[in-house]
């Protein structure tokens, strides 16, 4: 589209006399602005950042209008993220060309990545080195290169030695098991598991937090995956766990096909499919179809949500930037939001929520303090 197509969708938009059709269209058009090979000029910068303010306009007047009824912010279902859309894409052109020299700064400690053999204490990673990985004997058992490890195979095992890897705010890591098994794991997540899996025994895992694995198919050797109240049983398949204290266990499964079942009240196991998302509720589990794909943006360093509470979105930025988020304006727990952003740095993307959800926010040392406007 020109820069008068794009005008006139914007103005059609402003005066609510979008079809369905133009909506999709400018807001796939709009999404195309996070993209770095985007080359738009400045005077289409200049007419999307007018627009965004008369847009944005709307979006507030239908918020105090739904307000009457209920406070959840997708009622106005595209103003919101077309808003988000021009937001994050005007603080992506201006932001790589210009320097705030005022602008406070965010102290983000950094963590390592620990790995705990056996009964011993934890040792840290190098993530710039490459280095052999040994066991209490002195045995190399892996190899570390980078932000992936990779555990030797052995068959000369009879007893199961359990280590631990633990990847801190702020990191992801790559594990693959002795069996081949790749484990990619997300912020915030450990996993426990067999240094070498036992010939002919179950392969078992021990999951908190959230992981995408690629399991290496044994018919008569299952593999396990126990996180929080889920029991994942696969053969050999591609899927996303997510046990993060304090939300709802899911699983998606993108290949093949698992076996669910709760821990804790012993539910019947239930099959899923491909395309298929398991929660677990509170007596039950509830299966739906998703899009597989949006569950593993975060292997690519994206951070995205669709109509996710404020408070849920929080806990993710946290993860990813690892820094801690205090929110003092309670309006926002009832906000949710889409969006999808990749290279933003955390104040850019709080900026763009400022702007979008209207609030104020402070920096004191790693805490980011949310407040009302």
């Amino acid at each position: 589209m020109d820069n008068k197509e794009i005008k006139a969708l914007l103005d059609k938009y402003i005066r609510n006399e979008c079809t369905d059709e133009e909506i999709a269209l400018l807001e796939k058009f709009l999404e195309s602005y996070q993209k770095k090979e985007s080359n738009y000029d400045a005077d289409k910068l200049e007419t999307l950042e007018v627009s965004k303010d008369k847009v944005w306009n709307r979006v507030r007047s239908g918020i105090e209008k739904e307000e009457r009824h209920t406070p959840v912010f997708p009622l106005l279902k595209y103003a919101a993220a077309i808003v988000l859309f021009i937001s994050s894409a005007l603080y992506f052109f201006y932001s790589t060309n210009e320097v705030d020299n005022n602008r406070e700064v965010l102290q983000i400690e950094e963590n390592a990545v620990v790995l705990k053999i056996g009964d011993h204490t934890g040792q840290k990673l190098n993530i710039l080195g490459k280095q052999p990985v040994k066991n209490k004997n002195g045995k190399i058992i892996a190899t570390q290169s980078g932000t992936r490890l990779v555990y030797n195979s052995s068959e000369d095992v009879s007893e199961p030695t359990y280590n631990e890897i633990m990847v801190p705010y702020g990191k992801k890591f790559q594990l693959e098991l002795s069996d081949g098994t790749v484990v990619h794991l997300n912020s915030g997540t450990s996993l426990r598991f067999p240094e070498q899996f036992i010939e002919g025994s179950e392969r078992e895992v021990f999951l908190d937090g959230e992981a995408y694995f690629e399991v290496t198919k044994r018919k008569q050797q299952p593999f396990f995956v126990h996180a929080g109240d889920m029991k994942v049983a696969v053969l050999g398949t591609r899927f996303v766990a997510n046990s993060y204290e304090g939300n709802k266990n899911y699983t998606v499964l993108m290949e093949g096909s698992v076996s669910i079942s709760d821990k804790t009240t012993r539910t019947k196991p239930q099959l899923m499919i491909p395309g298929q998302k398991a929660v677990f509720l509170e007596n039950e589990i509830g299966i739906s179809e998703v899009n597989a794909n949006d569950y593993i943006r975060w292997l690519q360093g994206e951070l995205s949500f669709n109509n996710q509470p404020f408070p849920e979105i929080i806990q993710k930025i946290e993860r990813k930037y690892n820094v801690t988020i205090k929110n003092e304006y309670g309006r926002l727990n009832d906000l949710k939001f889409r969006g999808r952003f990749n290279d933003e740095t955390i104040l850019d993307l709080m900026d763009v929520f400022k702007e979008t959800a209207g609030f104020e926010y402070k920096i004191e040392a790693n805490e980011i303090i949310i407040t009302a406007p």
